[in-house]
């Protein structure tokens, strides 16, 4: 009998982390910035929510990533936490 196909969950987040860049920076000709963060609008788009879906559970704490914020108060979203709730636990 063969053996079960091996998951490997951290090869899986690199992977979906890389072609979410590529996603962002090619479809969206939006910016990755060097940590691997993206604005608001842009992991809005990649979860497939509408435009301030976000904000608005973050607002009533339901939100299950984390956001981080700049000076300028603008969400910014990991590309990592982003492909991890994608691809559920692990």
């Amino acid at each position: 009998m063969a053996a079960p196909y091996e998951f490997n969950y951290q090869q899986a987040v690199i992977a979906l982390v890389i072609a979410l860049r590529t996603r962002v920076q090619h479809e969206f000709h939006s910016f990755v910035r060097a940590d691997w963060m993206i604005r608001e609008g842009d992991a809005a788009k990649l979860l497939g929510r509408k435009p301030g879906t976000l904000a608005r559970r973050e607002l009533l704490g339901k939100l299950r990533l984390p956001c981080h914020r700049d000076g300028d108060k603008h969400r910014w979203f990991s590309l990592f936490d982003i492909a991890r709730h994608m691809l559920g636990p692990s």
